[in-house]
């Protein structure tokens, strides 16, 4: 903002706040004393009392000595206003010429609320050019200014208004340009941390040359043809291992566990088990006292237990309870859901009462027709009968255990 402006905003807040403002000055009472008598009537007086500037006269200039004015002028007119438009200004004519004072006063509050925001637009324009606060908080700042400018855009003179503005866009070119720097070695620096990284990775990750490759992840040592062994020398240094213990897959008790086919110790050498020859694993077959076990290709073999041994004689008792378990179960449960199952079975589309299917099978054999009893049988013929299957399915041996050899 250039000397020039500055003088212009400062006349321009002595003008809203000065005192004189606040009053009718002698100009405007003489254009007061010198209105036409036509214009004073009832009816151009509400027309004349409106605007910004009524009756020629700038609002700001309005009070209440200047409405004095007016009714000095409407008296001394009276001779030459029609009498009832004349007697109408005089009674009614306060409803306008107050209204003129009460929008006068406001003018001057709001023209004083402008002034105090033009003045804190500056102080805070000021204090952003001087301000070491980071570029980003500088911006936020300048924002509230700009809305501060307009806010009284319309208040302020415009070139006052243009000057504040080519500030504002000047700061805010200057701040995204030091943002943008500093956006821009952020993002190298980014970039050459990851790129030192990488390249360590690539150089931790290269093996010298002659070093024997050995992979972590699978602990598999170097080779013979690494090492410069011959097979002399390893079966010099190998020494006896004991034999392996024979791998039981089994479902049923030991007692019925059988183990056939040959043991042979294995000769290994500790640092090349590679070249060492893997010892015939041992046979197991689960079958009863004098079975021949002769397993087929596929080293598969069906387990069926004796019937005159292991716990198959308790099954039948085991059986039982099962069924009193269930049979108890149901006494305790059918009580608490007798309502629900008749109510369900009762609303059902096929039910009708003395031709149902159940109904009548009561009748049949000479019982009164009873939802809960005929439920209360088929859970203890569940119970039977699943106990039974339990019997008989153990009885049959259950699956076939599947024992499998390596070749």
């Amino acid at each position: 903002m250039n000397l020039s402006n500055l003088l212009r905003f400062g006349a321009l807040v002595f003008l809203l706040t000065s005192e004189s403002s606040a009053k009718a000055d002698s100009e405007a009472l003489s254009a007061i004393a010198t209105l036409p008598c036509d214009e004073l009537g009832y009816n151009n007086l509400s027309r004349n009392s409106q605007g910004d500037a009524p009756f020629g006269i700038p609002l700001r200039q309005w009070d209440q000595e200047a409405v004095s004015s007016i009714y000095d002028r409407i008296r001394a007119c009276s001779g030459e206003i029609d009498p009832v438009q004349a007697r109408l200004a005089q009674q009614q004519g306060s409803r306008f010429l107050d209204g003129i004072v009460r929008r006068a006063a406001s003018a001057r509050a709001g023209a004083q609320r402008d002034v105090a925001l033009m003045e804190t637009i500056q102080k805070n324009l000021a204090d952003i050019e001087t301000s070491t606060l980071p570029p980003d908080q500088i911006l936020s700042k300048l924002d509230g200014v700009q809305a501060g400018v307009q806010a009284v855009s319309r208040a302020l003179p415009p070139d006052i208004r243009d000057a504040f503005q080519r500030r504002i866009d000047a700061k805010r070119a200057a701040l995204n340009a030091v943002l943008q720097a500093q956006a821009e070695r952020e993002q190298k620096a980014a970039e050459d941390r990851f790129a030192r990284l990488r390249a360590a990775a690539d150089t931790a990750a290269t093996v010298p040359p002659g070093s024997p490759s050995i992979s972590a992840s699978s602990g598999d040592p170097p080779s013979d043809a690494r090492q410069g062994r011959s097979d002399g020398d390893r079966q010099q240094n190998a020494p006896l291992v004991p034999p392996q213990q024979p791998v039981v897959v089994a479902s049923t008790p030991p007692s019925f566990v059988h183990v056939t086919g040959p043991m042979t110790p294995t000769v290994v050498a500790p640092n090349h088990p590679e070249d060492a020859k893997p010892a015939a694993r041992s046979v197991v077959r689960l079958a009863p006292s004098g079975t021949s076990l002769n397993p087929p290709k596929n080293r598969t073999a069906s387990v069926l237990p004796p019937a005159d041994e292991g716990p198959i004689a308790d099954h039948p008792i085991l059986s039982i309870l099962i069924a009193i378990y269930i049979l108890v179960a149901g006494v305790i449960v059918l009580p608490l859901v007798r309502r629900p199952v008749m109510a369900w079975y009762r609303s059902q589309r096929w039910y009708v009462r003395g031709k149902d299917p159940i109904d009548i099978l009561f009748k049949q054999i000479g019982m009164r027709a009873n939802v809960e009893f005929f439920a209360f049988m088929v859970a203890c013929l569940v119970g039977a009968l699943g106990g039974w299957i339990y019997v008989f399915m153990r009885a049959q041996g259950g699956k076939p255990a599947v024992v499998s050899t390596a070749d």
